[in-house]
């Protein structure tokens, strides 16, 4: 199963990287068959923060997370609103939207660009929450599926599940890099998808799938995590540290919602 996942997953990353390299993928449009509107913030016709409060927090609710995040850092613009992450003394100070609410299954999309300066890590992610509040344990935010950016990466992203936080495990991935000459996620808006089903994972870049998951996700509820803070010493961006600020920029999130519910 691990070698026929690891061929389809390959396959993929070909794919993509061939239709990046003649067809600029900001032309194309996600394919939204079968799936109806569900929770949906478009945040560049927004003039007031009250009205996305009940949706969405400033702060970390992560439990026992070591990440701090500042609401100042997150500022309304056109288009979209600013996540920032900025360097002021000696400490750096992050923004982050994290959502209060959670879905199962169905497909998330979030138009997004990526800000490319050197030292700044930004992602977009689904962390799961499986009611069962054992803090104690990190895994209770398990299955993870991410969308990852470094300011120093040119035409690349990487695209990461987590079933076990241990890098050496099996059931856990990293750096699986998505590159193509005309992608620029760095000073391009993209729509960024994760389609969540029982039976498969999809992530899409503007409607194109680059890499799809032949594994369970499971029925736990699912939050949205959009954070741009700086380089760590854990390496994500090669020790580069960030210079005065960075700017992430979000147009909208949506939700769908399959029209077949038992898929």
């Amino acid at each position: 199963m691990r070698i026929v996942e690891f061929i389809i997953n390959t396959w993929f990353k070909i794919k993509f990287f061939i239709i990046t390299c003649f067809v600029d993928i900001s032309k194309r449009h996600t394919d939204y068959n079968n799936y109806s509107e569900g929770m949906s913030e478009h945040f560049d016709n927004l003039d007031n923060w009250d009205l996305i409060a009940p949706w969405y927090s400033f702060n970390n609710l992560v439990p026992n997370s070591n990440y701090v995040f500042y609401p100042e850092c997150i500022q309304l613009s056109t288009p979209g609103v600013e996540i920032n992450a900025v360097k002021q003394d000696e400490y750096n100070k992050a923004g982050m939207l994290y959502s209060k609410w959670s879905f199962v299954y169905g497909m998330l999309i979030s138009k997004i660009q990526f800000d490319d300066k050197p030292g700044s890590w930004q992602a977009f992610w689904l962390l799961s929450d499986n009611q069962q509040k054992d803090y104690r344990n990190i895994d209770y935010l398990l299955p993870e599926f991410d969308l990852e950016y470094c300011g120093t990466w040119k035409h690349s992203i990487t695209i990461t599940q987590h079933y076990g936080y241990s890098h050496k495990s099996n059931r856990s991935t990293r750096r699986n890099k998505i590159s193509g000459l005309k992608f620029y996620p760095g000073n391009k808006f993209y729509e960024y998808a994760f389609e969540i089903t029982p039976y498969r994972v999809i992530w899409r870049i503007n409607g194109i799938a680059v890499k799809i998951m032949y594994r369970a996700a499971s029925s736990n509820l699912k939050r949205v995590l959009l954070d741009n803070k700086t380089s760590t010493k854990s390496g994500y961006c090669r020790y580069n540290y960030l210079g005065p600020e960075s700017k992430m920029k979000v147009a909208f999130v949506k939700l769908y919602h399959h029209d077949n519910d038992k898929f």
